[in-house]
Formats: C-alpha cells, structure tokens, sequence
C-alpha cells in the first residue's frame, strides 16, 4: 500500500463532523497515499518531521489496542478479536458466519508481533547454527579441536563434531534473513525512535547482518522498501522468497511455522482481492480520551482522583471503582464520566471538577459549543437529508446533558447540596498548541468551561510509553 519518501507524504485532518474518524496511513481513489493526522496536529506540506509524526501515531495506536483490545464496543462497531482497535478505511471483515468473529488484517500489529518474535536467538539461530553430528569426517577436524578430548601421546578424540550445512538441525533457507529484512524495513518507518532506545546494537547488528545476507542472495536493491513508490515489485520478489524458502525447507519446529505465518500475512493479504492493509485505527476519539486521562492524572495527581472512567484506566484504585458505584452507578444506569477530580477551594467545603474528553474539531467546538444559546436535538427532518449531521448534533446535545446529570449526581449523593458553583465541569478537545491558551466560558452554563489542550503533546506523552519489545 505505502506511499514514497516520507518527508513529501500529504497530510490532512478528516471532517470537523466525523468525531470518529479514521487516523492513520490512508490510500486515495486516486493510489495516493496520505497520513491523516488527529484534530489538533500541523497539516501542510511545511510541516516538518512527518516520520516523526508518523511514528508517534503508530505508537500510540498499538499501545492503545494492546491495553484496550477488550474494551466492549456497540454492534455497529465491530472488531475483530485478534486485531482489537486497528481497523479502519480499506480494512478487510469477513464475517465467515454469524457465529464466529469477523477476520481482519492489521499489518501494524502484525509488524508488532514479527519483530518481538525475532528477538528470540533461538530464532535468529535457524539459519546459522551448526548442528552437531557423531558422525566422523576428517575433513572437519581442524574446526573441532575445541571439541576434542587428547590423549597423553596427543590424539585428538572427538565425541561429536560440527556438522556441515547439509547435516544442520535447523533448516538452512533464508526465512529467517526475509524475516530480519522486513523486521528493520518496518522499524525504521513505523517505529523509528525505537530503533535507538529499545533494541540492543547487538540485536540489530544480527538482524543487519541476516537481512543483508537475504538482500545479496535475492538481489534487493538498497533502496528497496515496501514503504516506497517501488512497493510492488519489492512485494513481488519478497513473495517468490518466501515461496522458495518453503520449497526448498518447509518449516517443521513450532517457531519457524509461527513465523511463516506472519510473513504469509504480510506478504499475501492483498491477494485476497480486498484490500487487507490497516495502518491506523478507525475511532481515534478512543485512544485521545485515553491519553487525556492519563495525563489529567499526571496534572492533578491520583490521590485527588474521585473517580474516572475504568474502561481507560484498567489499573484504577477501587476507591475509585467505589465512588463511581455509589454516585453515577446507583440508579443501574450506565453513566461514566471520563474523569472526576476533588479540588480544594477556598471555602470549608470540598469542591469537584467534572472533566470531559471531546475529540472535536475546533471548529466545530466553536460552532456549537460557544454559541448564547446550548446545543439542541436536531429536528428529526435532518435524519432524512444527513444522518452523520444529526447524529453529531445529537451526540453534542447528549454531551452537555450527560454532564449536567454528571454534576447533579455529584451535588445529591456527595455534597448534599444545592450549590452548583461547588462543581465545575470542563470539555477538553485537542488544539494544535500554537493555538495555547485556549479555554473559552459558555455563556449559557454557569460553571462550564471549553479548554483546548495540546493534541501533539498529550498524544505524543502517550506514545512514549508504548514498548515495543515488551
């Protein structure tokens, strides 16, 4: 699918309405290749470290879908069971029956798995460890002295001897150096800071030194990539490798059939006449309100943490899972708040911060946020012309009652109290941080508050954490 030399990749932002969207690599009618960045990054063709970008959202992406893959989803938004999140436009489903999981592709997790899989040695030793053999040939002794024992005149006695290539105990084709080849290629396009902080030089140096080997052996150019303008032809010939590997050697032992089956997805997925690359995810709203709420943690501190929402924060104290039962879960309805935070006033009381995480366009924000009346539910004429637009203005009225509720549950069932000025709520939605500061008061909501918060930053903060070699 990949497009040509990163530093000239397009980028763009989807819809102020698709509060959903898609986030990632994403191929055009017309066979290009854009980076659809989240709402708040740079777009143009003057934004610089796009590789850097790049790398940040895939990060960010599989650190989410490896935390979150069980996240319970709505019918409309079906996954499947081994990718988690990454599904998205262009991604294959085929729901072979009603009864079993849809089947997708997802070659950034795939990429994930290929190059953890490599840091084993036992793996990188199928094409280069010798096998030992009892058998003797006098034409191996001077390579075995270390393996013999001598007698007191000085005759060497050998137990077993270093087998030839043809008497290895592994296989000896080159599926492990197409393996190391494609290892690297990926992890300097997808992953490239972690190339210098989670893999050892001497790891990389035997993957270089195996994928190297396979270039020579099947005349690779060096500028050969799966992630160039020449994709196809690099496809073509690391498939024809793979097929001669399996040819020559079929894979016996547990590992090389593991790994044959993760090259055989990569390598063969687009032949299914649909296309199977995923390189983003499809609702990124997901992993923003993720990152928000780890670093609204960070900000606030966890000891001032009333309650959150613990589909996003699996690790949460069970005072907090006890706060949120005694006041948003007592009536059985499901109400969650992305994130309650116990502030101190200047009063005697106690006072509360009710934070919401929007992925909304600023623009959008703008429009129906910061208006002098609140939002309204759509009039049901606009569901015949444009659902996604009176979806999104549903779900914009929701948003305000739901947090309105969020505040009065608060003010019944903790602070016993009619004082609504002792609750505060905020909305964050991300901003492109040359836009900083950003909070805007409504002025039909008393105690309401707009604040725009750095999407590069907090997303980037969130991607740190991702550890490729867990």
């Amino acid at each position: 699918m990949i497009a040509h030399n990163w530093e000239e990749l397009a980028l763009e932002t989807s819809s102020d309405l698709d509060w959903e969207a898609y986030v990632g690599l994403r191929k055009k009618e017309d066979g290009a290749v854009t980076l659809r960045v989240p709402h708040g990054y740079p777009t143009g063709k003057d934004v610089k470290e796009k590789p850097k970008i790049l790398g940040e959202l895939t990060r960010a992406i599989a650190r989410f879908s490896e935390a979150f893959s069980d996240v319970a989803r709505s019918s409309y938004e079906q996954r499947s069971t081994r990718d988690g999140f990454l599904k998205g436009d262009g991604g294959q489903s085929l729901s072979l029956s009603s009864t079993t999981p849809d089947f997708g592709y997802s070659h950034l997790s795939l990429y994930v798995q290929l190059i953890r899989q490599l840091r084993d040695p036992h793996i990188l030793a199928i094409t280069k460890a010798s096998g030992l053999t009892a058998q003797f040939d006098h034409r191996y002794i001077s390579r075995n002295l270390e393996r013999a024992m001598f007698l007191p005149d000085g005759t060497p006695v050998f137990e077993n001897l270093w087998a030839p290539r043809t008497h290895m105990r592994h296989t000896g084709n080159d599926m492990v150096g197409l393996a190391c080849w494609m290892a690297l290629d990926g992890l300097s396009h997808l992953f490239p800071d972690s190339a210098e902080h989670e893999i050892s030089a001497g790891l990389q140096s035997e993957w270089e030194e195996l994928a190297h080997r396979f270039a020579d052996d099947n005349e690779l150019d060096a500028k050969a990539s799966l992630f160039s303008k020449n994709w196809e032809a690099t496809l073509h010939l690391l498939q024809a490798a793979l097929e001669a590997c399996i040819r020559i050697a079929p894979p016996v032992s547990a590992e090389s059939r593991e790994l044959y089956h993760l090259l055989d997805l990569l390598l063969h997925s687009r032949l299914t006449g649909q296309d199977g690359d995923i390189w983003g995810l499809k609702g990124f709203y997901h992993v923003w309100e993720s990152a928000c709420l780890e670093y609204a943690i960070g900000e606030y501190g966890a000891s001032n943490v009333f309650t959150c929402d613990p589909a996003y924060w699996p690790s949460g104290l069970s005072e907090w899972q006890r706060n949120w039962s005694r006041i948003f879960g007592e009536d059985g309805l499901v109400r969650k708040p992305d994130l309650v935070v116990k502030t101190h006033g200047d009063g005697p009381l106690p006072t509360y911060l009710i934070i919401d995480f929007k992925y909304y366009a600023e623009n959008y924000v703008k429009k129906e946020f910061l208006g002098e009346e609140p939002p309204f539910p759509p009039d049901l004429k606009f569901l015949r012309n444009n659902v996604n637009e009176f979806a999104i203005q549903w779900k914009s009225y929701q948003d305000i009652a739901s947090v309105e509720a969020y505040r009065w549950r608060l003010m019944q069932h903790e602070l016993k109290s009619a004082d609504a000025s002792q609750v505060k709520i905020e909305l964050w939605f991300p901003v492109d941080e040359c836009k900083l500061p950003c909070v805007h008061h409504s002025k039909w909501m008393s105690g309401l508050t707009l604040v725009g918060k750095p999407a590069r930053q907090i997303i980037a903060a969130y991607s740190k954490k991702f550890r490729l070699m867990a």
